[in-house]
């Protein structure tokens, strides 16, 4: 952010913030003269809108280090968040009809999750979720759309999410198989249409900064703990890791989620198209991350699954609107006490902190 506003460049520039002294490495490549993140350049971008106004009128990373980083924050990972929730009341209650289920839903979503901790750092994952909720939110409006040019958007959506972060990769052909399942070829050609146009900034960048419009930051940088490794004990490890272990598994973190689970199972019971396509994504995804030799610098749960939290939620939006037993509301209460707390302890005492 500090290169982009300050020295008009996207690669990284020794000493640009107090501290920081450029080091190739894991995270950083050289190309040509200058070094790069490997990281898209979407976060940079907005990053530096906001920074912007401010360096105009000298409150700098220089000598407003942190209430420079804080808003930068502010405006974008927290604001983001705060949408994302909105965005969940909003697809619950269309689901649903039941204004209940959606406000519960919308208020466990940020405090009963990862997102918590994560939601105070400007940081790739949490663009990720956002516009990967945006794009299923427009995707669900696109279905009950009577304007069939509808489906155009959330394609568009579905792909530009890869302008600011390349780990919800599966995200855009989840929603695309979606389509097609549905039977509809018009409306999988406009998805398919606006796919293409969402990924234009990518080729764009890749093309002016790289040479190639195929040649994100990542593969440009030949980073190997991104790309797939066929391996079967690596698979098994990485499902153990998300799903099994206790130091690091979802449901350890975030148990709330096996109610988001039961959720879309009871959804999908109905024969109901987008109940499939909304349980699909978080398979593809932890297929995806499960074939990375990497675990996503683990700091507090795992939060390469951040992406699958928008399905999950709305998962969880429609097992609330079900009719359940009290043994089961009292165990959902308990579940989402302690999803809360251990969310709380994230939030106050690592990443964010």
């Amino acid at each position: 952010v500090a290169g982009l506003v300050e020295n008009k460049t996207f690669a990284l520039v020794d000493q640009v913030i107090p501290g920081f002294t450029l080091v190739e490495g894991t995270e950083t490549f050289r190309f040509g003269k200058a070094v790069y993140p490997m990281k898209q350049p979407g976060p940079t971008i907005l990053g530096a809108m906001i920074y912007y106004p401010l360096y105009l009128i000298n409150f700098t990373f220089d000598n407003h280090f942190d209430y420079a980083s804080h808003l930068i924050t502010f405006g974008t990972s927290s604001i983001m968040m705060a949408l994302t929730s909105v965005l969940l009341y909003l697809t619950v209650l269309q689901i649903t009809k039941s204004d209940k289920a959606a406000f519960w839903s919308a208020i466990l979503l940020p405090f009963a999750t990862l997102i918590w901790p994560y939601a105070g750092v400007s940081h790739h994952d949490i663009y990720g979720l956002f516009f990967g909720s945006l794009a299923i939110y427009m995707y669900l409006r696109a279905d009950y759309a009577e304007g069939r040019s509808a489906w155009v958007l959330p394609g568009i959506l579905s792909t530009l999410m890869l302008f600011f972060t390349m780990l919800p990769l599966t995200l855009p052909i989840a929603l695309f198989i979606g389509t097609v399942m549905r039977g509809k070829i018009k409306n999988s050609l406009r998805f398919g249409v606006g796919m293409i146009i969402g990924f234009l900034p990518n080729a764009i960048f890749n093309q002016v900064m790289f040479g190639n419009p195929l040649l994100p930051p990542n593969l440009a940088g030949q980073v190997s703990d991104t790309m797939p490794l066929l391996s079967l004990p690596n698979l098994l490890s990485k499902l153990d890791f998300y799903l099994l272990s206790p130091e690091s598994a979802l449901f350890y973190f975030a148990p709330i989620c096996i109610f988001g689970i039961a959720g879309l199972w009871s959804y999908q019971s109905k024969n109901t198209w987008m109940a499939k396509v909304l349980i699909l994504i978080p398979l593809l995804q932890l297929l995806h991350i499960s074939s990375m030799e990497t675990i996503g610098g683990y700091q507090y749960g795992p939060r390469y699954l951040l992406p699958i939290m928008m399905p999950l939620f709305i998962g969880v939006g429609y097992w609330l609107s079900q009719k359940h037993s009290r043994f089961l509301q009292v165990s959902f209460v308990i579940t989402a006490l302690y999803s809360a707390l251990v969310a709380l302890i994230g939030a106050l005492t690592t990443v964010m902190y």
